[in-house]
């Protein structure tokens, strides 16, 4: 099955509407709210994830958009 523009799209909208709430825990975290036990590499993973995923879904997007 060969994937499109349109699959593309729908996840990388998808995926940044999951991507606000790890961004708001992350700047609260960051500010000093929230609980300070929890784990900052944990959080800056989901973060650095949360980028490569939407960059990657992006480059693909744009890669099936042009054939």
């Amino acid at each position: 099955m060969k994937l499109g523009y349109k699959y593309f799209r729908n996840n990388l909208i998808k995926l940044m509407i999951l991507s606000v709430p790890v961004s708001y825990v992350l700047w609260a975290h960051l500010h000093g709210h929230g609980n300070p036990k929890d784990e900052p590499e944990v959080l800056i993973f989901f973060a650095v994830l949360m980028v490569v995923s939407n960059g990657g879904l992006f480059i693909l997007m744009i890669r099936a958009r042009r054939k």
